[in-house]
This record gives C-alpha cells, structure tokens and sequence, in this order.
C-alpha cells in the first residue's frame, strides 16, 4: 500500500507541477514584468517630440523609469522586452513556458519609440508639475493583475475530483496501516506517538516525491536554457504548501488510532459496510468522469487531425504573408498619432498598389452573415435567401484572386480603372436596382470612414460598369475557410466588387490584419523586407495565412496535453480503486459470502449484488451513447470492476476458506 500511496503522491505533484508551470509561474511573470514598484503612467500625446520632452525630464529629476514592449515574435513564443534605467537594481524573471522576458537599458531611443505607457518612482504630484511644464498631459493608469483565482475556475472540476480522490486515498492508506499501528499500540506506543510516527513517515514520503519533481523539472530546464533558481524555489514552495494540506488530512483522520480496537484490526476487521458503500460510490464517479475526460481528450484529437488535414488541404496558404493581427503598442500609439496613422494608413496602399502581381484581395462579406444565426432574426431573412439576395450576397476581389482562385472565365479587355461590379446572369433584369445599390456601397469604400480615420473626406461615383459572368458559380474565399466548421451552406452566384487600388488607404490597412488582403511571396522574410521598405514592420505581424490554423493547432494541443496528464492519473487511481472497493467488499462480506459457499451457492448467486450493480452500469452506456459520448471505455472500466470482483472472490472466499471459519478475513 505504502507503495501505491508513495505513486500517488508522485503522480499528485507531477500535475500540480504541470498547473504551477504553465498558470500560477507564468501569472506571477506577467504580474511582475520589470519593477513593480514604480507607478505607470500614459503620455496622451505620443508624437516623437513630446515623448523625448518627457524622457529630458524624468532623466532631469533623477527618475527610475522603464517601458515594456511586446515585439512581434514570428514563432509560438511571446516576448517582454523591459527597458529601465537601472537595469540591474530588477528582479530578472525566466520563464518556463512561452513566455520569454527579456532586459534592457533604457536610452532615449526605445523612450521615444514606445507607446507613451511608461513607469516611474516619481510621486503623482510631481508627475503633475512635469506634465504642466512642458504642456502634456500624462496621467496615471492603474496596473492590470491578472487573478490566480483564475487558475481555479478554468480547471474547478479537475481540483474537485482531485480533492475527493486525494482524500480517498490517504482515507485508504490510513486504515490500511491500522494493523501496523495495532501491533504498536500493542507494545505500548502511545496514540500521540503513532500519530507523530505515520506523519513522519507522510512527511518522508512526500519530501522524497518533491525532490523526484523538483529535480526532474531542473535537469529539464537546465538543457533548455531555462533553468531559474527563483522558479526551483517557488515550485519547491508551492508542493510543500500541497503536502502541508495532505498532512493536514492525515491528522484529521487519525482520530482514528485513538479509538482502535486492536484484535479486530489484527484480524483485518477495521472495514465498515459504509465504507464499503462510500468507496463504491467513488469508483462509479471515477468510471463516469475519466469517461468523460477520455472523451473531451479524443475530440481534441479528432479536432487536432482535422486541423492537420486543413493545414496540409491548404497548404499553398503558406506561402500567402499577411499579417495576423496588429503589433498592440504601435497601434495604439499610431491611434494618439493621427499624422502618423494617415502615413501609415497610405504606405499599406502603397505597397499594395506597387505589388498588385503578387497581391490578392478577397474580402468576404456575406460568411459573417451566414456563421451567426443571429443575423437571420435581425435581418429577417433566412441564410439561403441571404445567399440568393444580390443585396447581401456580396465579394471584394481583385483580379489576380479572381484569376488564380475562381472558375470565373471573362474577357479582361475592358477598362479596369473605372469601378467595376461582376454580376451573375440571373439579376439582368435587376440591373437598376443593384447599379443603384453597388454605386452606394461602393462609395463606402471608397471613403471608408472608420474610428481611426483622421481626414474625412468625399469621394464618390456615379455610376458603375456591370461585367455579366455565367450562374452558378461557387465560391470558397480563402479569408474564410476558417469558418468551414460554422457555415455549412456554399457560396454561390455572389456579385464581386472588383478592386483596383482606388480604395480609400484605410481599406487596406484594415484588411491587411484578418487575412482579407495577402501577397505572396518565397518566404517570410521577403515579406519582412516588404514591410520594412513601407515603414510598415512596427505595426504589423508577419505571418501566414495559416497562422489561425497554427494557433487552434497549439490550443487544442495544450488542453489535450492538459486532459490527459489528469486522465493518466485518474486512470492509475481508478485501478486502485477498483480493486479497493472489491477488496474492502471481500472482507466485509466474508462470512456472509463464505456461508452461501459451504452451502453450494454459485459465484453468481452469492455476488448477485455487485452483478445487478454491473449490469446497471452497462445499462449506463445507453445514455452515454445518447449523449454522443464515447463508452467503449467505460465498458473496459466495468469490465476491469468485474474480474477484480471474480478474482478477488477467489482469492479471498474460495481458496482462504479456511481463515473465514477460523474467524480471521
């Protein structure tokens, strides 16, 4: 038992290991980037000139202060770039997951190429006498902390299922001990005394599983380069506070010793048929729960290969460079920088227009109507008539899209410079209605005002020429494949607004972060050099189109990682469960069983208890099914419970028969 116990115990600090690791660690990173005790501040204008006013002055007054940015990473890893002024007087965090940290020393250049959200030790009243001599207004921002309170409500029925099972098994363990404790009770050791001497053995146990853990994690970290003695510390802390609450379960069930009846525990007689009962309810829970949790994890499997499939069905994405999203910190300096942002809102339409042969628009805008349900009640309409209304039915592309990605088969000598719709035959007979519908639409984008916008301005057309393509025609817009498992209706007979670079400049720097605008190209780095030679590589990310497919295939792959770390402990306890609760059955039941078998009852007879519980759990497979949940495992599970039963049965009833008519188990 001790054996089983002291697994346990490993398996016990493995995952809490594994939880610290990759939430508790990795919070306690982010809530303490840098030196904490500075007050952090936003400059409200982050133009170049007045962010180097604000470095002259904190520099002026003696002030520590530093900045964080987050680079662009072109891999899996998040980076925390710390820049302060006294770069050695900070506490310098490894981290041991994605999170990589990383110090610097302040200069004036990284100050006046930040956001304007800075820290300092200069009190709020002194803040407040810079910020009214040089003219700008910077005022104080609280710092955001993320709760570890978190922790426990993403994995709360984990934690409660560990809890239960924890208590169940050092429950098990301490009654197991009971004969040895017993036999010193015996020979005149005090109750005091045993207490001390099986949480002595406890403390040994766990402290010896700590080291194994501990060790195991540093051996790792120091060939990874990630090595920290801050981190072997906390995590060392963080399972003796685990043990320290095992102990405190363990005092609390050893008020037991004190009223022990030795004979009964020498003749193994310490099991209840309540205890019976409580273990058997457990190990139904158990079935019923690592079930579920082997579900959960195949579907993240299932999930993961259908992910695999798109990625390799998709795959010429890779060489499609967009960018995934906006660099946070530039973006929300260029958004206080409306001089800036116009620049750089021209400079993505500039490197479209002067890479139109490796550029591809494809801006779909009727997926978003057709994958959220909610739009049928608001709009009245339902999806297929969204699809069959020219109105709503609707694509941006440009040529190269068209040529490369369509069936579509038409004539190009016409003049493409002057606005241009490609409609299906069917809607020849609307064609007043949707010239006067797509000229509207039209100068939408060609203004495109948007919250970002610093100019506003007008400039609009008057009429527009219709390009007639055959019906029929299927669709399946690259930018939105992502959405294959939430639209189960096929685009077809769309009208397409044809792109020619006449656009306002925000269309294209809107576009160019959700995989609606791409260029490709050999590889990622060519795309790096385009961005830089447009001013352009601060502000965006460079990746591929299949960057989503990348981030879903990281996130399953860390909840299936997660499953299964506690279904391998689960299961390992479910075994010794099983066989505990038949165990504790035999011994409880032996006379009563051993009586019925001197008197020529069958196995079948005498167990028909535990049979009829069996077959009801078989009969539980039924729902199981009904819910579309896999039970071919718990089946295994019952069928496990079942021969434990038959052969412990054996073991205990048939061939030690003899002890039962003595009066022993």
């Amino acid at each position: 038992m001790k054996k089983i116990y002291a697994i346990y115990l490993v398996g016990l600090m493995l995952i809490f290991s594994y939880v610290f690791n990759n939430s508790i660690y990795e919070i306690y990173g982010l809530n303490n980037i840098g030196d904490t005790s500075l007050t952090q501040y936003q400059i409200s204008d982050t133009q170049g000139e007045n962010l180097l006013k604000v470095y002259k002055e904190l520099t002026a007054n003696n002030a520590k202060f530093q900045i964080v940015k987050t680079p662009i990473s072109g891999n899996d890893k998040i980076y925390y770039d710390i820049y302060h002024t006294d770069i050695d007087s900070i506490k310098k965090i490894v981290g041991v997951s994605n999170n990589i940290y990383r110090y610097f020393k302040m200069t004036q250049d990284d100050f006046v190429d930040s956001s304007g959200l800075f820290s300092t030790n200069l009190p709020s009243g002194q803040i407040k006498m810079l910020s009214q001599k040089i003219g700008i207004n910077i005022k104080m921002v609280e710092n955001q902390k993320i709760a570890y309170s978190d922790i426990l409500k993403q994995n709360a029925l984990q934690f409660v299922i560990l809890c239960i099972i924890t208590f169940a098994i050092i429950y098990i363990y301490t009654i197991f001990r009971y004969k040895v404790n017993s036999v010193k009770k015996l020979v005149g050791f005090s109750p005091v005394k045993i207490v001390f001497t099986n949480i002595k053995e406890t403390v040994q146990i766990q402290s010896a599983c700590i080291a194994i853990v501990v060790c195991g994690y540093a051996i790792y970290y120091y060939f990874n380069n990630k090595l920290s003695l801050r981190y072997l510390v906390f995590l060392t802390l963080f399972l003796i506070i685990i043990s320290s609450i095992n102990i405190l379960l363990i005092l609390l069930l050893q008020r037991y010793v004190k009223g022990m009846d030795i004979i009964a525990a020498l003749k193994n007689k310490v099991f209840s048929s309540r205890l019976n009962y409580i273990i058997h309810v457990i190990k139904i829970i158990l079935i019923i729960f690592i079930t579920v949790s082997i579900n959960m994890s195949i579907k993240y499997y299932g999930n993961l290969q259908e992910l695999y499939k798109k990625c390799d069905t998709y795959k010429a994405l890779n060489n499609m460079y967009t960018s995934n999203g906006f660099n946070s910190d530039e973006y929300d300096r260029l958004r206080s920088n409306k001089k800036e942002l116009t620049e750089a809102h021209n400079n993505v339409k500039k490197m479209y227009v002067e890479n139109k042969d490796k550029a591809y628009v494809m801006k779909d805008l009727i997926t978003p109507y057709l994958k959220d349900k909610s739009f049928e009640e608001e709009l009245g309409q339902t999806r297929e008539q969204m699809v069959n209304s020219y109105e709503r039915n609707k694509l941006i592309l440009n040529r190269k899209y068209i040529e490369d990605y369509t069936g579509i088969k038409i004539d190009w000598n016409f003049n493409q410079s002057i606005p241009t719709i490609l409609v299906p035959e069917k809607y020849k007979q609307d064609e007043k209605e949707i010239k006067a519908a797509y000229i509207e639409t039209y100068n939408l984008y060609l203004n495109n005002i948007s919250k970002d916008d610093s100019e506003i301005s007008e400039n609009n057309i008057k009429d527009i020429q219709i390009i007639y393509i055959p019906n029929g025609i299927k669709y399946n817009i690259l930018s939105s494949i992502y959405n294959e498992d939430t639209t189960d209706i096929v685009i077809h007979d769309s009208i397409i607004i044809l792109d020619n670079g006449s656009f306002k400049s925000s269309f294209y720097y809107d576009n160019l972060t959700n995989c609606s605008i791409a260029f490709k190209l050999n590889d990622r780095d060519q795309f790096k050099s385009m961005l830089i030679r447009y001013n352009l590589d601060k502000i965006y990310n460079a990746s591929t189109m299949l960057r989503p497919f990348e981030m879903k295939i990281s996130n399953y792959k860390f909840l299936m990682e997660q499953a299964n770390i506690f279904i391998f402990l689960f299961v390992l306890v479910l075994l010794f469960i099983v066989y505990i609760s038949n165990y504790i059955d035999m011994v409880v039941n032996s006379k009563k069983y051993g009586a019925q078998y001197i008197q020529g009852y069958s196995a079948i007879k005498i167990l028909n208890a535990n049979i009829i519980t069996t077959v009801i759990m078989i009969a539980g497979s039924i729902v199981l099914y009904i819910l579309k949940i896999n039970f071919i495992y718990y089946l295994l599970f019952i069928a496990y419970d079942l021969i434990m039963l038959l052969v412990l049965y054996r073991k205990i009833i048939v061939n030690d028969l003899y002890k039962i008519i003595n009066g022993g188990c």
